[in-house]
């Protein structure tokens, strides 16, 4: 996985949520961490199961959060960040896809034909 905004934000989010005092926030806290103990412990294929199953997108959504609240206090303009967080996630996205297909796996298998066997 290269999508370092998405962790970066999350671990900004994990932080947060550790600060905080509600309940909903401990138990998001307390599955992170009973997802990633076994991490240590176990082969790479359950690692990267285990990591596929983390809610990073909801730990990153309070990251966001957090950074914008944190770009209000600085001055910086709240759009521009938000562009920039999407942009970011739109070139993701779109290596993602060139990475796909540059190995040889079609977007579209149906559209194989006897000629590409």
């Amino acid at each position: 996985m290269d999508n370092y905004l998405i962790f970066i934000l999350s671990i900004i989010g994990i932080i947060f949520l550790i600060k905080s005092n509600g309940k909903m926030s401990w138990f998001l806290v307390t599955l992170g961490f009973v997802i990633s103990v076994p991490i240590f412990l176990l082969n790479y294929d359950i690692q990267a199961r285990l990591l596929y199953l983390m809610p990073l997108n909801i730990y990153s959504v309070f990251g966001c959060k957090e950074v914008m609240k944190f770009a209000k206090n600085k001055g910086v303009n709240e759009n521009f960040l938000i562009a920039l967080i999407l942009l970011l996630l739109a070139n993701y996205s779109f290596r993602s896809v060139a990475n796909r297909k540059r190995r040889g796996v079609s977007l579209f298998p149906h559209t194989l034909s006897l000629a590409n066997i």
